[in-house]
C-alpha cells in the first residue's frame, strides 16, 4: 500500500517564490503607470478596489518576500552553485581562455553593470524607461481639476481650504448641502478627504462645487501666528511643503520657540527634538504633517 508523500519543502518554497514574482510584476506594473500621490490622494484614484498606498504595501511585501527567499535559495544551493561556477572555469581552462572566469558570469555581470552605469548617468535605455514612466503617470492629468491647488489639499480641514482659497465657509457648506453633499456638525472642521469618503466621492469633486464661489482677495500684512485661529493657520500654511521640513525650521516659520514647538508636539504625544521631519513623524504617529504644525502653534494648549 502506497504510503502519503510527506511535506515537499522545496517544492512549497518554489510555489512561493513563482507566486512572488508574479504578484510583484503585477503590482510593479500599476505602481509604474499610477498616477502622480498629488493626484491621486486629490480624486481618491483606486484600481481594483485598491489605492496607491495599498498596492505599494502589496508590492513592497511580496518583493521583499521574493528577495528573502532568493538569498535563502542561494543558502540552500550554495554547494550546487559553487561547483557550477568552478565547472565553468574549468571549461574555460581547459578551452585555453585565461583568467578562469565563466562567459556567463562575465556577461551577467556586465549587464548589470551598464544598468546602474545608466540609471545614474540618466542615459538610455534607463532614460527612456523613466521617461515612459512620467509620461504615464501625466496621461492621467486630462483636465486642470485633476490637479489640486496646492500640495495635500486634501488634508485641510474644510474651513482651512476655504480659507486658503478665498471662500466664505458658511456659504461653502450651504452650496455643498445643496449640492447633496452630506455634512457632520464639525463639517469645518473635517478634512475634504474625510468628507468626500463619507459622500462616497473625492477631493475633487467636493472642490468642483465650491469652486466658482471664490473671491480675489488683496494682499494683506501676515498677521501673528498667535493671532490666528485654527482654520487661518492651516490657510496659511497649507501648500506650503512643511512635511520637509524640521520641528526647528517649522517654530521658525510660526514664530514660535523650539521649546514651546516641542511642548505642544508632545501634548499629543509626539516625542522628538527639533532636527525631527514632520512627514516622517507624522507618520509614525498616524496623524499628518498639518496635524503636527497645529500642535506645535498651540504649543502646551494642543489637544
Amino acid at each position: 500500500m502506497a504510503t502519503a508523500k510527506i511535506f515537499n519543502l522545496r517544492g512549497a518554497i518554489s510555489l512561493i517564490v513563482t507566486w512572488a514574482f508574479l504578484i510583484s510584476v503585477i503590482t510593479g506594473i500599476v505602481l509604474f503607470v499610477v498616477p502622480q500621490g498629488r493626484v491621486a490622494y486629490w480624486v481618491s484614484w483606486t484600481l481594483g478596489g485598491m489605492s496607491k498606498e495599498q498596492w505599494g504595501v502589496i508590492h513592497i511585501v511580496f518583493g521583499l518576500l521574493f528577495v528573502v527567499i532568493g538569498v535563502w535559495h542561494l543558502i540552500y544551493n550554495w554547494k550546487p552553485f559553487v561547483n557550477y561556477l568552478k565547472t565553468k572555469r574549468r571549461a574555460n581552462d581547459a578551452g585555453g581562455k585565461s583568467g578562469g572566469v565563466s562567459r556567463e558570469l562575465l556577461t551577467a555581470s556586465g549587464f548589470s553593470v551598464v544598468l546602474v552605469v545608466t540609471a545614474i548617468a540618466d542615459l538610455p535605455p534607463t532614460s527612456w524607461l523613466m521617461a515612459l514612466n512620467d509620461w504615464s503617470k501625466q496621461a492621467w492629468i486630462t483636465d486642470p481639476a485633476f490637479e489640486p491647488p496646492f500640495g495635500h489639499a486634501e488634508d485641510v480641514s474644510l474651513n482651512g481650504f476655504c480659507r486658503k482659497m478665498t471662500i466664505d465657509p458658511v456659504v461653502a457648506r450651504t452650496a455643498l448641502e445643496q449640492a447633496g453633499w452630506t455634512l457632520p456638525d464639525n463639517a469645518g472642521q473635517t478634512k475634504l478627504k474625510d468628507l468626500a469618503l463619507l459622500n462616497q466621492s473625492n477631493a475633487m469633486a467636493l472642490y468642483a462645487v465650491i469652486k466658482p464661489l471664490e473671491k480675489s482677495s488683496a494682499p494683506q500684512q501676515a498677521a501673528p501666528v498667535a493671532s490666528l485661529s485654527t482654520d487661518e493657520i492651516e490657510a496659511r500654511f497649507a501648500g506650503s511643503g512643511i512635511g520637509q521640513k524640521s520641528v526647528a525650521e517649522v517654530a521658525q516659520m510660526l514664530g514660535v520657540s523650539p521649546d514651546y514647538a516641542l511642548q505642544g508636539l508632545r501634548a499629543i504625544g509626539v516625542e522628538t527634538d527639533t532636527t525631527g521631519q514632520l512627514k516622517p513623524l507624522a507618520e509614525q504617529a498616524d496623524k499628518t504633517p498639518m496635524d503636527l504644525l497645529l500642535a506645535m502653534a498651540k504649543g502646551g494648549g494642543a489637544q
